[in-house]
């Protein structure tokens, strides 16, 4: 094994490469170090653990990677990651500090998140002022009181977070934490439905969630409309510019020059953006529209649900309300992955007459939904479905590629719609369930074969 820290830009598969780069003048980090054995890696571990605040730079962990280009090779990768080369995470530095007070911040689904407002102090390299408290019940589980010391850290180094409350430095001034009953922002009422555990503002009017919808709307997993940031919709929003989504598609370039700091170019540049997201795939536009519970993976299954039931190329967003408002539980129950949680929320949101008139509007403005194209079926499975377990010798999202290809599916559970296990290393649940129900199991030689017959 070799090591990097983590956070260096210069990462190579072979110590010779870093060798090579250093030769060159190029930037190397000097604490790289080749081992001949587990117990010298683990030394070299344990020792930059405590050494690692010595550095000039924050560090939040050690990388070990196999030093043979030809072994990471054939040791391949899994779902997600190499099998070559693991990242160690440190234990997230903690710091104790004052909460001073609990905020609530309502997001696009009316999900409203307590924010603890805190003293400010340094964790993992940066000051925190803010944390997050998750819902009503965790800060009645940690008996939280404002004006408790606390001991907060930052989950994976990213996330500040109160981990637990100091009970014996609390003062006799701090004060009980009743979650409110009424959307700061709105006033509207604040629920809790009993089989949940966050409160939500049902107001779709509500400034707050507009303002979220809109930021997700115009993000990059949805119409990823370029230059138009978190401060570009606030600038939007505040000039009175915002009312809708649909609003993006009516703005002007005199309108963007009343911004501040906005020049011609970056008014243009906006601007040849939002007009080329006019014409965008059905599956992000469907995400992009915020719905609770239909999230990229869900949008795609509506997109190639509705692809194979209508004939067209493009259809409007009306065409998109109208399927909407007449689609039946049964037939939004065919939709791969859908639950009866995710057919409420998407009937829910459909029934209600602002979202109707929402995709009204983006009619209006010229929006044209691209379907997605139905691949040719070339192969013995297609129309079957799979389901993988394990890990692989290729990432997961390159095997579902290799399925889809084939013209079959790939789901996330064992269910008796269910035609084939592809099976790889350190299985879980599904095997045993797979085996119950008598659904064939493939390894991956007998996959590749059957896809080559």
């Amino acid at each position: 094994f070799y090591t990097l820290h983590e956070d260096d830009v210069y990462i190579s598969n072979h110590i010779n490469t870093l060798k090579r780069l250093k030769a060159l003048g190029l930037p190397v980090n000097p604490h790289y170090k080749l081992h001949n054995s587990l117990k010298d890696s683990l030394y070299y571990l344990k020792n930059w653990e405590k050494k690692r605040n010595n550095l000039p730079y924050e560090i939040d962990g050690i990388v070990f990677k196999v030093n043979s280009v030809e072994e990471q090779e054939k040791l391949g990768y899994r779902a997600k990651t190499p099998r070559w080369a693991v990242a160690y995470k440190f234990p997230a530095e903690q710091s104790t500090t004052i909460l001073q007070d609990i905020i609530i911040q309502i997001g696009r689904t009316g999900a409203a998140t307590p924010v603890a407002k805190l003293k400010p102090v340094k964790v993992a390299g940066s000051i925190v002022s803010r944390a997050t408290l998750h819902n009503a019940d965790e800060i009645k589980r940690k008996d939280i009181h404002i004006g408790d010391t606390v001991i907060i850290q930052k989950a994976g180094d990213i996330i500040p977070e109160v981990l637990k409350v100091l009970p014996d430095l609390r003062p006799p001034n701090a004060k009980a934490y009743s979650f409110p009953l009424n959307c700061p922002i709105c006033k509207g009422p604040l629920i809790c439905p009993k089989d949940e555990a966050i409160h939500r503002c049902n107001n779709l009017q509500c400034p707050g969630r507009k303002r979220e919808s809109f930021i997700h709307f115009v993000s990059k997993g949805a119409l990823n409309i370029d230059s138009l940031g978190e401060k570009v919709v606030d600038q939007l929003i505040e000039s009175g510019f915002l009312f809708d989504c649909a609003d993006f598609f009516t703005l002007t370039k005199e309108q963007l020059l009343l911004l501040p700091l906005f020049k011609e170019k970056r008014a243009q540049k906006i601007l040849d953006s939002i007009q080329e997201s006019k014409r965008v795939s059905l599956a992000r536009f469907i995400f992009a529209l915020g719905v609770r519970h239909i999230g990229e993976q869900a949008a795609k299954e509506i997109a190639n649900f509705l692809s194979k039931k209508l004939d067209a190329k493009e259809i409007s967003p009306n065409t998109l309300k109208d399927i909407f408002i007449n689609s039946t539980y049964n037939s939004l129950n065919e939709i791969e992955g859908f639950g009866e949680r995710m057919i409420s929320a998407l009937r829910e949101w459909s029934e209600d007459y602002q979202n109707q008139s929402l995709l009204e509007k983006f009619t209006e403005v010229g929006l044209q939904l691209i379907m997605p194209q139905n691949k040719e079926r070339i192969s013995n499975v297609s129309g079957k479905t799979f389901v993988i377990s394990g890990t692989l010798s290729k990432p997961r999202e390159e095997i579902k590629s290799i399925i889809e290809d084939a013209g079959a599916k790939i789901t996330s559970s064992i269910s008796k719609k269910t035609d084939f296990l592809l099976l790889g290393d350190s299985p879980g649940s599904k095997f045993e369930k797979a085996k119950r129900m008598g659904i064939k199991i493939l390894n991956e030689k007998e996959f590749n074969s059957l896809l080559e017959k």
